[in-house]
């Protein structure tokens, strides 16, 4: 059985692997080499990389000494942190090209690929909630807007049945055109600097809306 012996209460696990990785680290008694790779693996693969790792700086009583600690630390880890967890394990399946790009990032970042996973969907959902509260406050500025010039005509002693139509269509371009403006604003502040596909879709579809409009309107769109 050998040195193997050591390393039997290690699993297969993400959690319990990426925890002792961590552990190691912060002792600083010796450097993990040849892990270049280790967060792209498999759990499987992970532990089998990290255990020869291990047995290539300790061996003897070093290595049995450094592995009963590690594993008495596990305990008294475990035992802190027996609670409800807020993870969910779920498998499913995804693109290979979705996934060979979520690999990218946790190499790049050195963190698990579920990690990376879970920073990508909650900055995904985080931006859908930001665009949502972003239509929900044009809609309330148009509204305003549409309020405020039925004010400023009553203010001027005027009933809409007496503006002559070129009049009205040019007030309601002027306000179409202001509205598509507010709109372009809005998607350039929630999706910033990033030039991303999703960034040009929100463009493409707000253009595609305010020419909509003027057609059914049978108003001139301006500067479009």
């Amino acid at each position: 059985m050998g040195d193997e012996q050591y390393f039997s209460w290690l699993e297969a696990n993400d959690r319990q692997i990426n925890w002792l990785v961590k552990y190691i680290d912060r002792r600083k008694q010796f450097y993990l080499s040849g892990i270049d790779d280790f967060y792209t693996l498999s759990a499987k693969a992970k532990r089998a990389l990290l255990s020869r790792s291990i047995k290539s700086a300790l061996s003897g009583d070093s290595l049995e000494l450094f592995m009963k600690k590690a594993k008495a630390a596990w305990k008294q880890y475990e035992r802190r942190n027996i609670k409800p967890s807020r993870f969910v394990s779920r498998s499913m399946e995804v693109d290979k090209r979705v996934y060979d790009d979520v690999l990218t990032i946790a190499k790049k970042y050195r963190i698990p690929a579920n990690v990376a996973i879970n920073e990508l969907l909650r900055k995904s959902v985080d931006l859908e909630k930001s665009i949502g509260n972003a239509e929900r406050t044009s809609a309330l500025s148009a509204k305003k807007a549409i309020s405020s010039r039925k004010n400023r005509m009553k203010l001027l002693g005027l009933d809409e049945k007496q503006q002559s139509l070129e009049h009205i269509k040019s007030k309601l371009q002027q306000e179409m055109y202001e509205r598509h403006l507010l709109e372009l604003d809005i998607i350039e502040s929630v999706c910033g600097v990033d030039s991303g596909t999703e960034k040009s879709t929100l463009l493409s579809q707000e253009k595609d809306r305010y020419k909509a409009d003027c057609v059914e309107y049978k108003i001139a769109p301006l500067n479009c």
